[in-house]
């Protein structure tokens, strides 16, 4: 898959359609061929696609560089929708908002609405305009709309806690920490329905041992994060779970640091076991030069992935899987 190390990816629910971003270009893939469709902002981090594949959340810049959430939908040639601002939300170097997620029906975004730099959370729909419904970020919405997770702080305190606003009808509830205010991580997916959820933290009463953030999952009315552990079993090394699918499977990166971990998929059968080792239990062997690395994006309905690998020989790229 082409791409460069800016490069963001979006998916459809069953990964048929899939978008991808470098340059100031977004190109869709559809059928195994990429098709330029629109321009954004440079750089390309932020990237999402509606689960019905008719819509995209990116960024693009005015004359002045700054940057603004916009839409495209396919009804209407791709063409950019900017997400205007309300005049009283101050610019952010060069950021006045960032869209991070839509929802299946590409009715209601989230991410980031800069008030000077103090970041809030927001929904936007075409009813209600923007929504700030407090600190600090929404990095996904659910597919049904009912949900937008990502992270919230504390007066006084910069750090992230995990965190869901609850959606009824266009009016989103404040910031909920998922199991304690004093819980460090994020929320970096949920499942369609938002039944389930996954990210990172350090839960408030972590053994003295556990040193960094772990991977963990959360369901509406548990009284605690369930953690999934490291794929080496150290609780001095990281993990992230980073995407869910609805089938169960959970995906994410583990390692003895936030710049040396391999990817990870966890399952009830298996737990977390290294991408790569998975493979080759089901029959795909990779050289032994090659890692993999980093998940970009996976599918709501948790079949189609597209990863970073990196080979000693040939350097780092893009891949697509199929489960």
């Amino acid at each position: 898959i082409p791409g460069n190390s800016e490069t963001a990816f979006g998916m459809n629910h069953d990964g048929s359609r899939m978008i991808g971003g470098w340059g100031t270009s977004i190109y869709l893939w559809e059928n195994g061929i990429w098709t330029p469709i629109a321009e954004c902002s440079g750089g390309n981090k932020l990237m999402r696609m509606s689960a019905d594949g008719g819509t995209i959340i990116a960024n693009t810049a005015d004359s002045l560089s700054i940057n603004y959430a916009t839409l495209y939908h396919e009804e209407t040639g791709w063409a950019p929708q900017v997400l205007e601002v309300p005049e009283e939300y101050l610019k952010c170097d060069y950021n006045r908002n960032n869209g991070y997620s839509v929802s299946g029906d590409g009715t209601k975004v989230t991410g980031i609405l800069w008030d000077g730099c103090d970041a809030k959370c927001f929904l936007w729909t075409e009813e209600t305009g923007f929504q700030d419904i407090g600190w600090t970020r929404g990095s996904r919405i659910s597919d049904d709309g009912s949900a937008i997770v990502g992270f919230t702080h504390l007066p006084g305190d910069g750090s992230r806690r995990p965190a869901v606003w609850n959606i009824t009808g266009n009016t989103a509830s404040p910031p909920v920490v998922l199991h304690h205010e004093q819980d460090f991580g994020e929320v970096y997916d949920t499942t369609s329905d938002a039944s389930v959820m996954v990210g990172t933290a350090y839960p408030y009463g972590a053994p003295p041992e556990q040193t960094g953030y772990h991977a963990f999952v959360w369901q509406p009315g548990d009284t605690t994060l369930t953690t999934l552990g490291t794929l080496s079993g150290s609780l001095t090394d990281i993990s992230k779970a980073t995407h869910v699918g609805d089938n169960g499977l959970i995906f994410g990166t583990s390692g003895p640091s936030s710049i040396n971990y391999v990817a990870f998929i966890w399952t009830v059968e298996t737990g977390m076991v290294d991408l790569k080792d998975f493979f080759a239990d089901n029959g795909v062997d990779l050289p032994a030069s090659t890692q993999l690395i980093n998940i970009k994006e996976v599918s709501s309905d948790g079949r189609v992935m597209v990863g970073m690998y990196n080979d000693w020989y040939t350097g780092w790229g893009y891949f697509r899987a199929t489960f």
